[in-house]
């Protein structure tokens, strides 16, 4: 007996129509219910049947996998949920599938599993107050790049924000930040707080500045509130809004002034690190006004070919996190390395072969935030 099937769950009472996270609940199941890794710690006892998985394609099954979205409750009239589909298949090999202690012994299983990760999938897609986290840039004018997570409906946008800290906590960055000039620095709300509260503050939430991503109960660097936040970047990071193929070169947001230019990954599809360096050096030609940098433009690394090479390459760093192998063939984002970039008005413009309103060499400074493990988070 073999089936082919798939999930879907509801979020208050209503069936979701995100096919990503449909998607992604049904690689979860498959995860629980499968052995592929060959190091997997998790003993195959714990698993009361096998499955296997693969995806139904648009191009190749067209009505059929539109049909079958609906039966899902994926789609309708107003939301096609364009995309591939994740589905889970069974083989039984029993020569009696129907018996009923068989049968029913196998459901059982299989439905508690799936129930345990739809309770997970929910809390994902259930935007919550939390704490978010923001990598603090440049030594003059301070820009905070938001620490994202695809798979959190609470921190799936990429941010960019620039805030003027007080006097005192800024000059303690200043100083920190000179005498460890390969550490980074984040910043995040004291007490937990939606994403888009944080971005609409007028000085009544408190922060906190830290050294890196602190461990549980650290005492931070400083505690202080923003009066003013003004956003530069903000994008959707969900599911619909990202594209469905990663594209032949790395784009990066370019935002800053002349004199201090920041770089921080476009991320528009997943899964995709966080890369993000401050005070990159570049000779842009034509120039732009500190003012179209203020604004953000978007840089394109003509040399590195970002769909030959996803998912990037990976290591565990010192805490056990899984970080991009920034010196790898093919990336070199290291250091004095020098990229041949195109610069554009935004990433629109990119895709659409516009012109490019200028060019230039562009190189590190120092060692870039490279995540992997955190933005692709389950």
């Amino acid at each position: 007996m073999i089936n082919a099937f798939a999930c879907n769950f509801r979020i208050n009472g209503e069936p979701n129509t995100d096919i990503g996270e449909a998607n992604y609940l049904n690689q979860r199941i498959f995860k629980r219910l499968s052995y592929t890794i060959e190091d997997d710690k998790t003993p195959i006892s714990d698993r009361p049947l096998f499955l296997t998985s693969s995806s139904f394609s648009e191009k190749a099954y067209g009505k059929c996998l539109t049909d079958f979205k609906r039966r899902l409750e994926l789609s309708n009239e107003q939301h096609p949920a364009h995309g591939d589909l994740a589905f889970l298949v069974n083989v039984t090999m029993s020569p009696w599938p129907t018996d009923s202690p068989f049968l029913e012994s196998f459901v059982t299983s299989f439905r508690k599993i799936s129930e345990e990760e739809v309770q997970h999938v929910l809390a994902c897609n259930i935007e919550k107050p939390d704490f978010h986290g923001f990598v603090m840039q440049c030594h003059d004018k301070i820009y905070l790049v938001h620490i994202p997570m695809f798979n959190m409906a609470a921190h799936h946008w990429q941010v960019i924000i620039t805030a003027e800290l007080p006097g005192e906590v800024k000059e303690l960055y200043q100083k920190l930040q000179k005498e460890n000039p390969d550490k980074f620095y984040t910043l995040a709300n004291f007490e937990p707080e939606k994403l888009g509260n944080l971005l609409e503050s007028t000085g009544d939430v408190e922060f906190c500045m830290d050294d890196g991503i602190p461990a549980d109960g650290a005492e931070p660097l400083a505690k202080f509130k923003l009066p003013k936040i003004e956003v530069v970047v903000k994008r959707s990071m969900s599911y619909d809004d990202l594209d469905k193929k990663y594209q032949d070169r790395m784009a990066f947001y370019l935002y800053g002034s002349n004199a201090e230019a920041n770089i921080d990954h476009v991320l528009r599809t997943s899964p995709n690190a966080q890369l993000s360096g401050d005070r990159v050096k570049l000779n842009l030609e034509p120039a732009l006004s500190d003012e179209q940098l203020g604004k953000g433009v978007v840089a394109v690394l003509e040399d590195v070919f970002e769909n030959s090479i996803q998912p990037l390459p990976q290591e565990e760093n010192e805490e056990g996190t899984l970080v991009v192998k920034t010196d790898a063939p093919g990336l070199s984002l290291v250091p004095d390395h020098e990229h041949r970039v195109s610069v554009y008005n935004n990433y629109d413009d990119f895709l659409g072969g516009t012109k490019p309103i200028a060019s230039c060499d562009l190189s590190l400074t120092s060692k870039i935030i490279a995540d992997w493990g955190m933005v692709n988070m389950d």
